[in-house]
């Protein structure tokens, strides 16, 4: 057991979504001497969960429900134990165990020194960059303000008669579904389109949720292309809108063009030598960056979440890496022996909505009830858990 007089040491954690929000506030609560630096481009946390059902349906949610104050979320914690900063990470320092941050408020660049690191900057996606695509914010995006983002990629969608979709998992789906729904009140010349690269949407779950979700999406008039793969997606300079090339050259021409396919590691603040080929952090079974070593000792930072190499970048797997997380910073500050070692389970827990009144997924090797994803996920996209899980009072899944 540790003194509560004893000097304060500092966790830096940089990100501010669920991995990052979560180990913030698990230290608190179990280290009385920890000081915790929370380092984040948005002063927001944005329940991205709910990004297929807030860009389609604006009216769905109102902000404050989706967009919440970081620091308020932290303001329980004594201002000696917990800062928040709004900036982003340039660098990282292991030897000097410092973090650069250009701070967004004032305006400044600075290096902080950290007894321990905790690197939590998540991924983002092609269509929240606006990567050959549409600007759709399926992530946070590293805007300041993330509100006037949002409203634009609303705006988009709401003026456009023909989208089309590239990539069919589970948030291209799920947005298809929404905006499917959106659109029944439009004319009857509008159009949405999915595209698979697989034979099956929902590739990586079991055929018969793939099936059922191609059911429930063609019930609600989206034009299924499973088996063709996009090459490329170009807006024009002029008239705006998008021509999506398939694989073979076939066209399609749309208003609007959303990629769905894939992740981007959040990493250019990153050593390269803590990188894999593919830019996720390596990581150990214990969430130490394998490659943070000095004068030949293991260094003291971690990675926890999407921007590490583990796959299955579900927000499922959050909660348990988490756990392993806190409870090995836990050991080394307490000089403890016990360490903890994550085990990734390989099976699916996934729930696809397919607008409000029904979906599918997998828990296991169980296909979900459409009734049951649309109870428990469809009918809110859970948006009344983001308060909590920002307070650090419950897990996101």
């Amino acid at each position: 057991m540790i003194s509560t007089m004893a000097p304060k040491v500092t966790v830096v954690v940089i990100g501010g979504s669920n991995a990052g929000i979560a180990v913030s506030h698990s230290l608190l609560r179990l280290i009385p001497t920890v000081k915790v630096i929370l380092v984040n481009p948005s002063k927001d946390y944005y329940f991205n969960i709910a990004a297929p059902r807030v860009i389609a349906k604006p009216d769905a949610f109102a902000f404050d429900k989706y967009l919440l104050s970081i620091a308020d979320a932290f303001k329980q914690y004594p201002a000696k134990s917990f800062e928040f900063i709004q900036g982003r990470a340039t660098a990282i320092d292991a030897k000097r165990k410092t973090v650069t941050v250009e701070r967004t408020s004032p305006s400044s660049s600075s290096r902080m020194s950290f007894d321990y690191l905790v690197i939590a900057s998540g991924s983002t996606t092609r269509a929240t960059l606006g990567q050959g695509s549409a600007r759709v914010p399926f992530k946070p995006t590293g805007a300041e303000d993330l509100r006037p983002v949002i409203q634009e990629a609303q705006k988009a969608i709401a003026d456009a008669k023909s989208i089309v979709i590239g990539g069919a998992g589970p948030v291209g789906v799920e947005f298809a579904g929404e905006l499917a729904e959106a659109f029944a009140d439009k004319e009857k010349d509008t159009s949405i389109t999915l595209i698979s690269a697989s034979k099956q949407v929902l590739p990586e779950l079991k055929e018969s949720a793939g099936r059922a979700a191609e059911r429930l999406l063609k019930k609600k008039g989206v034009k299924l292309l499973t088996g063709r793969q996009v090459e490329k997606a170009e807006q024009d300079f002029v008239s705006k809108k998008w021509t999506v090339t398939l694989e073979g050259g076939v066209t399609i021409t749309a208003d609007v063009y959303v990629s769905a396919t894939g992740v981007i590691p959040n990493n250019r603040f990153i050593p390269t030598s803590f990188l894999d080929q593919d830019g996720w952090v390596k990581v150990d079974d214990q969430f130490r960056v394998t490659s943070a070593v000095v004068d030949g000792k293991r260094c003291a930072v971690y990675a926890v979440g999407d921007v590490t190499g583990h796959p299955y970048r579900f927000l499922s797997r959050i909660p348990e890496q988490v756990s392993v997380v806190v409870a090995n910073l836990w050991a080394e500050i307490t000089d403890q022996q016990m360490r903890a070692i994550y085990k990734p389970s390989n099976k699916q827990m996934v729930f696809v909505p397919v607008g409000k009144s029904g979906g599918t997924g997998q828990l296991g090797s169980w296909v979900a009830w459409s009734f049951l994803v649309a109870f428990a996920k469809g009918r809110d996209f859970l948006v009344p858990r983001a308060s909590s899980i920002i307070h650090g009072l419950q897990s996101a899944v």
